[in-house]
């Protein structure tokens, strides 16, 4: 009963989800089996701070044979880190506008953050602690794919500096949402998205949920998707 509480609320949230923050309402529908419910949409944070410095640690690990190919043009990164994120992490997530590269910023050092060829990239992203060591990770809505568009969740271990792949599909984009559960502690969902580019720039993404997919669950030290039953 409490797990269908706690999914029952999460629900109710993705469906009032940018009514409760601050965007901007685009006009558009979508079609549910019940109704023809308007899309509010969120925007994702985007801003130009600390990209110098980030470009000076991207440029020096060029030079060591990273990142080959990646533009350093200033005009070109952005810093999309969510508030959710900066707030409890030192953690600073960049993404470039043409190729959508998304890289992410941790004790000084960059890493390659989630797949991005032929998609949009970086997506969204929450904070977890998947191998209870104290040191927060990162679960990421992204998405790429030239040809077949595929968005994928997956889990950035902040210790280890490796990605895994939680869950894909072809069928929709997808974004990630962290939500206080009726037990007290903190749940992780799954969303379908409805996503946009804005001012023609890959890397300001707005988006709006359409449904709830599932949950995402620690187990053995792993992320594990669960989708809805």
């Amino acid at each position: 009963m409490k797990r269908f509480l706690s999914l029952f609320f999460v629900l109710c949230l993705v469906v009032s989800l940018a009514a409760c923050h601050a965007g901007h309402d685009h006009g558009d529908e979508t079609q549910t089996p019940t109704q023809t419910q308007k899309l509010n949409y969120l925007d994702g944070n985007v801003s130009q701070d600390s990209v110098d410095e980030f470009l000076t640690l991207l440029t020096q690990a060029q030079s060591a044979g990273q990142f080959a190919g990646l533009s350093t043009e200033r005009a070109n990164w952005y810093n999309v880190t969510p508030t959710e994120v900066s707030a409890s992490s030192d953690y600073t997530i960049f993404k470039e506008s043409t190729s959508c590269a998304s890289l992410v910023l941790i004790d000084g050092a960059l890493y390659e953050l989630c797949p991005s060829f032929g998609g949009y990239g970086f997506v969204n992203a929450t904070l977890c602690d998947v191998d209870g060591n104290g040191t927060k990770d990162l679960l990421v809505a992204s998405s790429s794919g030239s040809g077949v568009h595929t968005a994928t969740v997956s889990l950035f271990n902040a210790t280890t500096h490796t990605s895994t792949e939680v869950y894909r599909t072809t069928e929709t984009d997808l974004f990630v949402l962290a939500a206080t559960t009726t037990e007290g502690g903190v749940g992780m969902y799954v969303c379908a998205a409805k996503i946009e580019i804005k001012n023609n720039n890959p890397a300001q993404l707005s988006y709006a949920a359409t449904r709830l997919l599932g949950t995402v669950a620690i187990q053995n030290g792993q992320a594990v998707f669960q989708p809805m039953k």
